[in-house]
């Protein structure tokens, strides 16, 4: 058992005052940083999918290239509309 004097006292009444300051202080920072995470996270998402967004304009503008140069070489050998 512990002995109940002014030494134990006053070492249970420095660590519940640390107690009181640092838990606060600590959750906030824990807060802080899942929130720093949450945010860089939604960050490279973002970053993701503007760059799959450009990926996919590219890919639109290379294939409607293609169907054009197709056409154009169809309408060429069939005589065209100059014929």
């Amino acid at each position: 058992m512990v002995k109940l004097n002014a030494e134990n006292l006053l070492a249970a009444a420095g660590l519940s005052l640390a107690a009181s300051v640092l838990v606060p202080l600590l959750r906030d920072l824990s807060k802080t940083r899942s929130g720093d995470t949450v945010a860089a996270g939604l960050g490279v998402s973002d970053r993701a999918r503007k760059g799959w967004s450009c990926v996919q304009e590219e890919m639109e503008d290379f294939l409607a290239e293609v169907q054009f140069k197709r056409l154009s070489n169809k309408i060429h050998r069939e005589g065209g509309p100059s014929s």
